[in-house]
């Protein structure tokens, strides 16, 4: 089984993108996205580096803030 984190774009080019989550930041591919995303966007990332799907940037938050608890972390941030 594979799980899809959410992650905020922090920089965007050339089919790929820079996206953080929990302060770490990665490079992952945007090649199974419709619409390429934008800085400020969520995107579901699966292993491999890929990101899979645009999220609500409130459902985001939901997901990483129920992944935190958890994994008995602090929340990330209510805010981009």
């Amino acid at each position: 089984m594979c799980m899809a984190i959410p992650s905020l774009v922090v920089q965007v080019g050339a089919g790929r993108a820079i996206v953080e989550c929990y302060g770490v930041e990665r490079e992952v591919s945007l090649a199974l996205l419709e619409d390429e995303p934008v800085r400020g966007d969520y995107v579901l990332v699966r292993a491999g580096g890929f990101a899979v799907e645009r999220l609500d940037p409130a459902r985001a938050r939901e997901v990483l803030a129920c992944l935190a608890v958890l994994a008995g972390a602090p929340s990330p941030p209510s805010t981009p």
